[in-house]
């Protein structure tokens, strides 16, 4: 009989944790099962106006921009607010610990890059194999903060350091805790996530590509 040590189990939620309805929707939206970049979604960037009143767009692969701060993407995605997306990255980070702890593939789905959903489909598997039950509670989030923004190859990346307070326990199948948060106090978490848009796609949907536990 497979097992999971609890350690580990708990040691990958903090990986993953450390981005429902409205703020995701009118931020991160619903993802759809289609490709992103489909070419019939085209947002112009910056578009050049010529004498004759056409219109030409620039190649979106040609911009490749950086910086620490999320004013890239406001210099060069038309209707991009900052305030805005760290509202609904904030509310997507409590939805995705939610939805992870559950168990909700479908969920997560939705809200995840390939690469970073299968990487979650096994934790979860794992879990349930070994008959674990996860709860997890993101208590505050203390602060969401953009670190580095860059367009490079048509895409659009945003890098967010989380600090949160939580609330995680972890039992066997039997109901016995294996794993809790102390009484009285909270799991103090960083972590940083990157979400990623393509500048083809006209919709507000980001979606989450990696997770990375920072060392405080």
């Amino acid at each position: 009989m497979s097992t999971v040590d609890p350690l580990v189990e708990l040691l990958i939620l903090g990986a993953i944790v450390a981005a429902i309805g409205y703020f995701y929707y009118n931020l991160l939206g619903s993802r759809s099962a289609d490709d992103p970049t489909i070419d019939e979604n085209v947002v112009p960037i910056h578009p050049v106006h010529t004498s004759k009143g056409k219109t030409v767009e620039p190649q979106l692969e040609d911009i490749n921009v950086s910086g620490d701060g999320i004013y890239v993407l406001e210099d060069h995605m038309p209707g991009f607010k900052s305030r805005d997306f760290l509202s609904g990255a904030e509310a997507a980070f409590r939805m995705i610990v939610e939805a992870f702890a559950k168990g909700d593939t479908k969920t997560l789905s939705t809200l995840l890059g390939p690469e970073l959903l299968k990487s979650f489909g096994d934790s979860i598997k794992e879990r349930e194999k070994a008959g674990h039950t996860l709860e997890a509670k993101v208590v505050h989030v203390n602060k969401a903060q953009v670190v580095q923004a860059e367009i490079k190859k048509g895409f659009a990346q945003v890098k967010v350091r989380y600090a949160t307070s939580q609330l995680n326990k972890l039992t066997d199948k039997k109901g016995k805790v294996l794993e809790e948060t102390p009484q009285d106090s909270y799991d103090s978490v960083a972590d940083l996530w990157t979400y990623q848009k393509s500048l083809r796609d006209t919709s507000p949907h980001w979606i989450l590509i990696q997770t990375e536990p920072v060392e405080e």
